[in-house]
């Protein structure tokens, strides 16, 4: 079954509510309600966040084992086996779930096909531990390192979704000596030139 819940980054904690009555609060609630957040109304009957000003959240659907029946069953019961999941990484979860390649499947020195702000190809370096791309800011053009999502810095990450097999895409293997001669060997489809 898929459940609707929210992630807290401060607590690392997936929470989703079990029935309609079911107020289930992060981890940081007891700590901190400025920092937590609490959802309540099951998966079926409505939804309500409390949040605190500083709580940093992300709403996410994930696959249980569990049935409707057996979560309601979980709350009336009081047995609170479920409605929590402790996930340290949840960028490597949510690689794993929205289709991306996981860092432990990369070969170093390939192109991918992925997406972040700047950039639709980048070249993973198993030695550096991340992506490589060519990027144009101010009209200069140089290349650029980017991280895989499970090494969230915070910053813009590239999620790799396929292997580039079409050459005119592709870093080429001296991409360490790009300039902007680069994008002349290609020109666009409605060039004149």
């Amino acid at each position: 079954m898929k459940v609707f819940g929210v992630y807290c980054y401060n607590c690392r904690m997936f929470v989703y509510s079990r029935a309609r009555h079911d107020f289930n609060p992060c981890d940081c609630w007891d700590k901190d309600k400025k920092m937590a957040f609490a959802i309540d109304g099951g998966q079926s009957d409505y939804f309500k966040l409390t949040s605190g000003e500083k709580s940093l959240f992300s709403f996410l659907k994930i696959d249980i084992d569990q049935s409707e029946e057996e979560l309601i069953e979980d709350w009336s019961m009081q047995k609170n086996q479920y409605g929590k999941i402790h996930i340290k990484n949840i960028n490597h979860y949510l690689v794993k779930h929205i289709g991306a390649i996981s860092k432990s499947d990369l070969k170093d020195g390939q192109d991918y096909n992925g997406i972040c702000r700047h950039a639709k190809v980048a070249k993973w370096s198993q030695k550096d531990n991340c992506f490589y791309y060519i990027r144009k800011k101010f009209d200069k053009i140089f290349l650029d390192r980017i991280n895989h999502p499970e090494d969230d810095d915070g910053f813009d990450l590239f999620i790799p979704i396929k292997l580039v097999k079409d050459e005119r895409i592709s870093l080429e293997e001296n991409f360490h000596k790009i300039d902007a001669t680069y994008f002349k060997k290609y020109p666009k489809e409605n060039d004149n030139e």
